[in-house]
């Protein structure tokens, strides 16, 4: 017989034998669990589960206590929103479970099993989905006739979403412009587009939200629906610094991406949502986020069979501009400032061509045009070294080629003291054997000096409010190389 999912109170239900999930540490896994032990003699159930002391994945049968033939505690994991992403052992428990119950229940010759629906509203949709399919494909394979069911007391029989197409798209333009039932950032709220959601919603306090999420793992997620944006729910996950996020390189960093569009997801199936529009996480224009996010999204769409619409939203322009601590508001986006990464894209292949045009090695043409710039644009030594605090003895090392490569924070200093063009900066930046921008604080070096901030040590002390890290003046000198011979 095929399997049942019916939209009724585990505890109301009759069957052969009942499913009662509980926990490691012996206690009642839900809600449903409880009443369903209430109603059968709750100090009777208790002491059995502890008597049993079950590890995930195991089961032992009791006596059903004249309320059905048989009880099965099932030791399943924990499913809270930190537990979550463990899915490779939330899916091996979940499947240990049902088929050593389903492999009791047919040597036992049951007539019927009932399973409760595993976990909390929020992930009700996801873990249905496991335990549909391992209990489907058990009763497909194996010759048992039994009627099974998960009971579910929020599930619709049409399960599909009515007001969905199942269309997901990727767009460029304001997250804001886009109605969805629920809108999805990420909990940094660097950039201007996501602190624009924020005020949009009536958040004006970052903190409150870092509080919430402090005790939570990378990767989960904070639903709020007591918000003023037309959408019924703000969705904001998890990720770490965004300079991490941009990078996109490391596996953490994918990893917690996908968990944030996992969950939210999954959340939105469980709310059978119609819609749902995600912001391109990390700080900017960023292919690789963005291919991680669209392979998430749409992997889980498949899972669910979800025919919701999904809308994947760029930022028009990703730049964040720094006021001590705090992010500006959204008069960041007003301007016309070219896309920063359009910009420096067309930087590199100018300078690759400029290589190419030269006849040099690129090792001999960058520090040829790193002793170029020097010697154009310093016009004082002792004031640039004062400015930015260097040894103006290893500018001059610098400038006549005994460091070949000077310490990036420094190089930096150097361009700002200077007052390069942005080409020129770029150029000089590249020259010193550094990919610029290449993190976080080369971003926001960006940002302001675009923003019309060029002196030195206010960039500087914006850089040092946003990250100790990131200061530029960290008294480190570089010695030269000594030449061989």
């Amino acid at each position: 017989m095929p399997l049942r999912r019916i939209a009724v109170d585990f505890s109301k239900q009759k069957a052969d034998v009942m499913v009662l999930p509980v926990t490691v540490s012996g206690e009642l896994y839900s809600g449903a669990s409880e009443r369903f032990a209430k109603t059968v003699g709750e100090d009777f159930i208790r002491n059995e589960i502890k008597k049993a002391g079950l590890k995930q994945g195991e089961i032992s049968v009791i006596s059903g206590f004249g309320f059905c033939r048989a009880i099965v505690l099932a030791c399943f994991t924990p499913i809270m929103s930190e537990d979550k992403h463990h899915i490779h052992s939330l899916r091996r428990f979940i499947r240990q479970c049902c088929i050593k119950t389903l492999d009791w229940a047919c040597d036992n010759k049951a007539e019927s099993v009932c399973f409760p629906l595993v976990g909390n509203a929020q992930f009700s949709g996801f873990t249905g989905s496991i335990m549909s399919k391992v209990i489907n494909t058990y009763l497909m394979y194996t010759e048992c006739n039994i009627d099974v069911s998960i009971a579910d007391p929020v599930f619709d029989d049409d399960n599909s979403v009515k007001n969905g197409t199942g269309e997901f798209k990727v767009v460029t333009g304001d997250i804001l412009d886009y109605p969805c039932d629920a809108v999805v950032i990420s909990s940094e709220a660097y950039s201007p587009s996501e602190r624009r959601v924020l005020l949009a919603a009536g958040i004006d306090n970052c903190s409150d939200i870092m509080q919430q999420l402090s005790d939570c793992s990378f990767g989960n997620i904070l639903i709020e629906n007591q918000t003023t944006l037309k959408s019924k729910y703000l969705v904001i996950g998890k990720l770490p610094k965004s300079y991490e996020v941009d990078k996109c390189v490391f596996p953490p960093a994918r990893s917690y991406i996908r968990r944030v569009c996992f969950n939210a997801i999954d959340f939105a199936c469980s709310a059978k949502l119609g819609s749902i529009a995600f912001l391109l996480m990390g700080e900017y224009i960023n292919e690789k986020a963005e291919s991680v996010m669209i392979q998430a999204i749409r992997s889980r769409l498949e899972f669910h069979a979800s025919l919701m619409d999904v809308v994947l939203v760029k930022p028009l322009r990703r730049v964040p501009v720094f006021v001590g601590n705090d992010a500006l508001s959204s008069e960041t986006e007003k301007g016309s400032s070219p896309d920063i990464s359009g910009v420096f894209s067309r930087y590199d292949r100018e300078f690759e061509n400029s290589v190419r045009a030269s006849g040099l090695e690129s090792s001999d043409y960058c520090r040829k045009r790193l002793t170029e710039i020097l010697n154009l644009h310093i016009e004082s030594l002792e004031k640039l070294a004062l400015e930015i605090n260097y040894d103006k003895s290893s500018i001059s090392k610098l400038r006549s080629g005994r460091i070949r490569k000077p310490q990036k924070h420094r190089v930096i200093a150097l361009a700002i003291g200077m007052k390069l063009s942005d080409k020129e900066r770029y150029e000089f930046i590249r020259c010193a054997n550094y990919q610029y921008p290449a993190d976080e604080r080369d971003r926001l070096v960006e940002s302001l000096i675009r923003g019309g901030v060029t002196d030195f040590d206010e960039i500087n002390t914006r850089l040092i409010n946003a990250d100790p890290q990131y200061s530029l003046d960290k008294n480190i000198r570089q010695a030269p190389i000594r030449k061989r011979g």
